[in-house]
């Protein structure tokens, strides 16, 4: 028997799972809704979460290996939730939907730091804490990066020589991406003139030792990354000591 009196909302009983479903709303966040149509809010009727993702993914096809792993799981960095509860604690992908729920994806892990496995995970090189993987999560929904990725990059070093107009946004740039050790070359101090172009460093700065006040910026870009300053000029007496503790090797003179 069909089910009836449903109060005016439009249900519909699905004969193949023998269960009634839903009209409900999935929000896509930003970074994903360029493979979803670039729509925000998407419909679909489903009885359960499981069954809403699979239509969701069935629609918009390139949303699935951002969303799911190989083995059909989804990825440990997409959080879903259901009217603002997290499905973890509800059924899963078996939570039931009502009519007029909103399923919200979010790929991070929300929250901070401050139990001690976070704190160890955050020194570890195979891991990713909490509170990183909140931070690159703009990279690990990336098929190009993913969880694989961004490991690498915390367990890759590159060494920078020159801290003035190319060496500054490479350090920037590197810091903020998340490479475990950052070394930078300068023997130079900060004068006034640099100013509108080494924008690390502020009017506050000037006289003062350039890998001085990179390091002090660099802790508050990324405060993950081990940062190793060389305040000399590269030349072939020092260069194999510098540059040997490196995977990669970026002249920014």
């Amino acid at each position: 028997m069909r089910p009836g009196g449903n109060g005016g909302v439009n249900l519909k009983y699905n004969t193949v799972i023998g269960e009634i479903v839903s009209p409900v709303r999935i929000v896509i966040p930003t970074p994903l809704r360029q493979y979803a149509g670039n729509q925000d809010i998407i419909e679909v009727e489903a009885a359960s979460v499981g069954d809403a993702l699979d239509t969701l993914v069935e629609r918009h096809d390139q949303l699935r290996r951002h969303l799911f792993a190989e083995d059909g799981r989804l990825r440990n960095f997409v959080n879903v939730y259901v009217n603002e509860e997290d499905i973890r604690y509800l059924e899963r992908d078996g939570t039931p939907l009502k009519a007029g729920d909103t399923i919200s994806i979010v790929p991070s892990i929300a929250g901070g730091s401050s139990s001690l496995m976070d704190r160890l995970a955050s020194k570890r090189k195979d891991v990713l804490s909490s509170a990183e993987i909140k931070r690159y999560s703009r990279h690990l929904i990336l098929p190009e990066v993913g969880m694989a990725g961004q490991l690498k990059l915390k367990q890759s070093s590159a060494l920078v020589i020159g801290a003035g107009g190319l060496g500054v946004p490479l350090t920037q740039y590197l810091s903020a991406a998340g490479v475990g050790r950052l070394g930078i070359v300068d023997f130079d101090v900060i004068d006034e003139t640099n100013l509108h172009r080494q924008v690390l460093y502020g009017t506050k700065d000037v006289g003062r030792k350039k890998v001085e006040v990179a390091r002090e910026r660099v802790a508050q870009i990324n405060p993950n990354v081990d940062v190793q300053t060389y305040d000399t000029k590269l030349s072939s007496e020092n260069a194999l000591d510098i540059l040997r503790d490196y995977d990669v090797i970026i002249d920014g003179t």
